[in-house]
């Protein structure tokens, strides 16, 4: 009988070792899973972010030349002396400046920001 009841001990307490060694595993496991996933949402805040800073420099940037290009084109068309609608050396300037403007001003495909490369400033 004495052989049974150590048996059944060391049983219980094989299983019980093999237990708390599965449940430290397994914790281990959630630890290292939970550490990549706060790293991940880490990067991807810093990208949020960086990608909002450049969105901003680029609305500010655009907003201006813009409204300076709206500006003259609004000069230009209220302009008394233009009564018959042809393509002068002055629409010829708005156009291609706005065309400059817009193209200096160029978009990540990956991301979708637009992103500054070149100054055209012909002001």
């Amino acid at each position: 009988m004495n052989k049974l009841y150590a048996g059944i001990a060391a049983l219980l307490i094989v299983a019980g070792s093999h237990t708390i060694a599965y449940r430290a595993g397994w914790s281990a496991h959630a630890d290292k899973i939970n550490a990549q996933a706060a790293q991940k949402k880490q990067k991807a805040e810093e990208r949020q972010s960086k990608s909002q800073s450049q969105s901003q420099a680029v609305k500010t940037v655009t907003e201006v030349k813009y409204k300076t290009i709206y500006r003259d084109v609004v000069k230009y068309v209220q302009d008394p002396n233009r009564t018959v609608c042809n393509f002068d050396d002055d629409y010829q300037r708005l156009r291609q400046s706005a065309l400059d403007n817009d193209s200096a001003v160029s978009r990540d495909d990956r991301s979708g920001v637009r992103i500054i490369e070149k100054g055209t400033d012909k002001h």
